[in-house]
């Protein structure tokens, strides 16, 4: 299983021209990978995150997405652009691009503790979790309160999501599920693998050696996410639920 977050291409076309072990990508869609895919459908919690917002009267929303070109990440942003519209907002979101990390999500504040009130989003969506925690500290260092001034939502959904203060809001991996599938895949590969018969007598010194077994192919799955709802979202500012909660 190649978990692969943070290999380039390049390392991994490497590590598939030295195996021929079978192989199955964990979270990340790579071009001309040998092997299926597994993954979430970012999609379903996006739709969920975007709806929570408008819920809670937020219009202007924000979107903190990773380094456009790794294709996880672009199917991150992807899904929350397409729930956005899909939720019939017309106007541009707000977006911050970096790499999955807590200096992303602080620069991300100070740019966005910048803007004036009126055009400032009331609420961020981040596609990392990293990112979210960063965003909320930067925020807090430039007065501005989450989720009183700025609602919060982040991604993943680790055992950090639950302890941090306030907890954040996050649209959940399947991670417990994608771990037990990706075995389920694995050891479907192997029983699936096909060994050629082996040669009548030991190969000479300097000659091929039997081939080893090749897998049947599986078709690549995603599982779906949800929303976890926790402190970091809340009224948009001036809304009339946040008027009553004043």
């Amino acid at each position: 299983m190649c978990g692969c977050a943070a290999a380039t291409h390049e390392q991994l076309d490497e590590f598939q021209s030295k195996t021929d072990a079978v192989v199955l990508a964990l979270d990340r869609r790579i071009p001309g990978f040998r092997g299926p895919y597994l993954g979430a459908d970012a999609y379903p919690g996006a739709y969920e995150a975007i709806g929570h917002l408008l819920a809670l009267s937020h219009r202007r929303i924000g979107i903190i997405r990773g380094v456009e070109g790794n294709l996880s990440s672009d199917e991150r942003f992807d899904a929350i652009l397409r729930a956005y519209k899909d939720h019939g907002l017309v106007d541009e979101p707000w977006i911050f691009a970096g790499p999955y990390s807590v200096e992303t999500g602080i620069r991300a504040g100070a740019a966005l503790a910048g803007l004036p009130p009126d055009r400032r989003p009331t609420a961020v969506i981040a596609t990392s979790e990293f990112s979210a925690y960063g965003l909320i500290q930067s925020l807090h260092n430039h007065g501005l309160s989450v989720p009183g001034d700025v609602s919060v939502v982040g991604y993943d959904n680790t055992l950090f999501a639950e302890l941090f203060r306030p907890g954040l809001t996050a649209i959940a991996q399947p991670i417990e599920r994608m771990g037990e599938r990706a075995v389920e895949m694995v050891l479907q590969m192997i029983a699936a693998a096909v060994e050629e018969p082996p040669p009548p007598v030991a190969p000479l010194p300097g000659t091929a050696r039997p081939r080893p077994a090749k897998s049947v192919p599986l078709p690549d799955e995603t599982l779906p996410t949800r929303l976890v709802v926790r402190q970091s979202t809340g009224p948009a500012p001036g809304s009339t639920a946040a008027l009553r909660l004043a």
